[in-house]
């Protein structure tokens, strides 16, 4: 048996708890568009979420750490 040891260096990106609460939203849908996935949540108009441009058609499961902090961001 091979084992392997990690260090696990935390990162200095603080997320928020609105930006918590953005990505956990987005993941409660993570197989849907980051458009409808936002939709079920019912807390952003279309015109809002319109300011997400290119991630709106994505699926919540490609993205990656900071472009999940990207979109709370620009919601939040």
């Amino acid at each position: 048996v091979d084992s392997a040891l990690i260090r696990l260096i935390p990162r200095r990106t603080k997320v928020t708890e609105q930006d918590e609460n953005v990505i956990n939203l987005l993941f409660q849908h993570k197989n849907q568009t980051v458009r409808s996935a936002l939709k079920h949540a019912k807390k952003w108009s279309m015109s809002e979420l319109e300011m997400l441009g290119s991630f709106l058609t994505r699926r919540v499961r490609t993205l990656g750490k900071e472009e999940c902090l990207s979109i709370a961001h620009l919601l939040g």
